[in-house]
């Protein structure tokens, strides 16, 4: 059902993503870093807000109808 050669493509790929995962398991060095809770909750907050915000641009965006505040929005929103 398949070409034979889709079938080689598809293995010779399978064969280099998993060298690259052997590679980066070898390589990868487990790091940590300690932030005060304190801190963390407010990043978090801040993250909350932002989300919220960029929906409330969003939707202003494409209640408004202005082509150049709707791109303004997408942008925000990746």
């Amino acid at each position: 059902m398949v070409p034979n050669a889709k079938v080689e493509s598809a293995l010779v790929e399978q064969q280099h993503v998993r060298e690259l995962r052997e590679r980066r398991q070898g390589t990868d060095a487990t790091t940590s870093i300690r932030v005060a809770t304190g801190k963390l909750d407010s990043l978090m907050n801040l993250v909350g807000e932002l989300v919220t915000v960029q929906a409330r641009l969003t939707q202003t965006a494409v209640n408004s109808g202005m082509p150049m505040l709707l791109s303004l929005a997408e942008e925000v929103e990746r």
